[in-house]
């Protein structure tokens, strides 16, 4: 999850302060090969967007494959 430097956001990758595609890049580099979780906040009432969910999963696949990673995020 992403966030703005001050708080625990549980923001979509992307809509946040975090270097993703450098985090990627770093990632490739030691060869990683563990899983990646996302978590995603839900709004106050308890509803999850499960549309920011499958963004965030593609905008990270999109990242990953830049990387040669795309095989770590399965389908996207």
């Amino acid at each position: 999850s992403d966030n703005y430097g001050s708080r625990d956001d549980h923001s979509p990758p992307g809509n946040g302060s975090i270097d993703w595609s450098a985090l990627v890049a770093q990632l490739a580099r030691l060869r990683f090969e563990g899983n990646i979780i996302l978590e995603i906040a839900a709004d106050a009432s308890g509803n999850v967007d499960f549309d920011a969910a499958q963004r965030s999963r593609k905008y990270l696949h999109e990242l990953a494959g830049r990387q040669e990673l795309s095989q770590r995020f399965g389908p996207a």
